[in-house]
């Protein structure tokens, strides 16, 4: 156990240390650091997680840098599928975002991003966090941010996003402690982003004096039906696909300004005119 905590660059706290055999009987089983200490270091932070959130990669700090890029002070930041809340109090921490909602369809995963932010976030940075129970961008949620009206949007979505067939292919480490839920999707992995960008269109045809910026984390081998899906659903929006720290496409951002807005209302009213035609 003490190599594999020097490796995570992991201290040793006195109450871990009390429990130093039982966490090596657990480490023997092939359980993550992470969840052996109960804490994961990300963008420089260390946050709390259990077995019920993903463990944060390093490959997720990309999607933040991005969006730092991308906030204004007017800006509207939307965490899809939190977990653990490391993307959405990281932009509390370091950006000037107006207001940053989390949100997660599992109670037990947002009461552990709640935690982190009573330990992170300062009581004027917690003002402008809120979180939400909900599915991806529910027509719950879509009413609440409809209400909103908010003149950027900056959505940052980690989701399930590996094919059911990679089971067999990853580390039992992964495939036996992290949550399937949080891992896998069906169709080739990509059955919720689809459905998530289903519902972006919805939500950007109710605001049409709002632009908004899509930053979506991805395995590599779905560039090009991700990309094709796109261009079908915002044929006038020019996507951009990052590369992480190994070379791989990691990162699709989607910019959705009034362009793409116009021809959503262009294409509503032709279907309007053909019912009552």
């Amino acid at each position: 156990v003490a190599s594999l905590l020097a490796r995570s660059n992991a201290q040793l706290p006195p109450d871990i240390a009390a429990q130093l055999p039982r966490l090596e009987a657990r480490a023997k089983q092939g359980e993550p650091v992470a969840y052996l200490l109960g804490r994961q270091v990300f963008c420089g932070r260390s946050f709390i997680v259990h077995r019920h959130t993903l463990i944060p990669r390093p490959e997720t700090e990309l999607l933040v840098r991005e969006a730092q890029k991308r906030i204004q002070p007017n800006s509207t930041v939307l965490d899809v599928g939190a977990g653990s809340g490391c993307i959405a109090l990281t932009l509390a921490l370091e950006s000037q975002a107006q207001r940053i909602i989390a949100s997660d369809v599992r109670i037990r995963t947002l009461a552990v991003a709640q935690k982190n932010a009573e330990r992170l976030l300062s009581t004027a940075q917690r003002k402008r966090l809120s979180f939400l129970r909900t599915s991806l961008l529910s027509p719950t949620f879509r009413d609440r941010l409809a209400a909103l009206r908010p003149p950027h949007l900056v959505v940052c979505a980690n989701l399930p996003y590996l094919p059911l067939t990679d089971r067999q292919a990853l580390h039992a480490s992964v495939t036996a402690f992290e949550p399937t839920r949080a891992l896998y999707a069906p169709q080739d992995g990509l059955a919720l982003i689809f459905t998530l960008l289903r519902q972006i269109k919805k939500l950007c045809a109710r605001l049409p004096l709002c632009s908004t910026d899509v930053l979506l984390e991805y395995d590599p081998p779905q560039t090009k039906a991700l990309l094709a899906f796109v261009q079908r659903l915002f044929p006038h929006t020019k996507s951009h696909v990052l590369q992480d720290e190994h070379g791989r496409d990691r990162l699709l951002q989607i910019p959705i300004g009034r362009t793409d807005l116009d021809e959503m209302r262009r294409v509503g009213v032709q279907k309007n005119r053909r019912r009552t035609g």
